[in-house]
């Protein structure tokens, strides 16, 4: 069944998409899949509930409910939102509302998970140009969780009131 309707909406997307030149085919190629998907025609919306799991230019989100606004451009994911970036950043949250490429957006309780492991954690996050991450009040921490302290803070770590994370130069600068 989420085959069939992932199908569908792959030709849906084919034939309501202009034209592209060919560099750009899989630039535009949006894959999704979920347990149901419902498409509202005549308002642009597709709703899809149960294991969701969209992706598009090397960005995947996976959640228990994802919302596209086609109109308006926006995804609003809930439920065990994770966001797996293409530099292999992990984002988790419960609620999310991004762009329709996944590159710009707004996460509540966000954690993220960045290379060699090391943790970021904010009350909220603001993506901006698909790299950089603004939080509000964060903790970061290069150290792995221990099983024996799981109910308390790591060993070692650094809080601020804002957070600004830039992938592409690989910069964490912290404002208190």
């Amino acid at each position: 069944m989420a085959a069939r309707l992932l199908v569908i909406l792959l030709l849906a997307l084919a034939v309501a998409a202009p034209p592209a030149r060919a560099q750009d085919d899989t630039a535009n190629i949006i894959v999704m899949q979920a347990d149901e998907v419902r498409y509202d025609d005549i308002n642009g919306i597709t709703t899809a509930t149960g294991s969701v799991e969209f992706a598009h230019q090397g960005r995947i989100l996976q959640a228990d409910n994802v919302t596209y606004n086609e109109p308006a451009d926006l995804v609003i994911a809930t439920g065990n939102v994770v966001l797996v970036e293409p530099t292999g950043e992990v984002l988790f949250s419960e609620y999310a509302e991004m762009t329709g490429d996944l590159r710009e957006g707004l996460i509540r309780g966000i954690q993220i998970l960045l290379a060699e492991n090391a943790r970021l954690a904010a009350n909220g996050a603001r993506r901006i140009d698909g790299r950089i991450t603004e939080m509000s009040k964060a903790v970061y921490s290069p150290c792995e969780l221990c099983e024996d302290s799981l109910n308390h803070s790591p060993f070692w770590q650094i809080k601020a009131r804002r957070v600004i994370h830039d992938e592409a130069l690989q910069d964490l600068i912290y404002y208190d």
